[in-house]
């Protein structure tokens, strides 16, 4: 990160849902539900949350780090939609994990933060709202 100081390389990151704040506070992570993070999973998690907090302190470079929906689809089809939201997360109905992105939209998503130049030290959010894709593996 010190290589890119002072210079109009642009960074993005690709980040962990884990990272989302799931309160308006800004307490609590979505990391901390069990339904959506058991604990095999903390080490992991843990590992994005110590990455972003470094990239937190070069408030000096232009870097985005862009989290993809909890469930991030390899198989998904590309349908072009989605939304981008902030760092916070709000779980559906029972902590039901619904919050879905396909690869492809998840990748469009990155390709639009670059050309319109939404680069500038936040955390964002890609997902859709929309039934998984059925032949997931979830």
């Amino acid at each position: 990160m010190r290589l890119l100081r002072g210079t109009e390389t642009r960074y993005l990151k690709v980040g962990g849902a884990n990272t989302l704040f799931i309160d308006g506070a800004h307490t609590r992570r979505l990391q901390e539900l069990p339904s959506y993070y058991p604990r095999y999973m903390q080490g992991l998690s843990d590992a994005h949350q110590r990455g972003l907090d470094i990239l937190r302190r070069f408030s000096d470079l232009r870097w985005t780090y862009v989290t993809p929906a909890y469930k991030f689809a390899p198989l998904g089809e590309y349908t072009g939609k989605y939304h981008v939201r902030g760092e916070e997360y709000r779980p559906g109905e029972d902590d039901d994990p619904m919050d879905y992105i396909s690869y492809a939209d998840y990748a469009k998503a990155m390709v639009d933060i670059i050309e319109r130049h939404q680069l500038r030290a936040r955390t964002d959010h890609a997902g859709q709202r929309t039934q998984p894709d059925p032949q997931q593996p979830w």
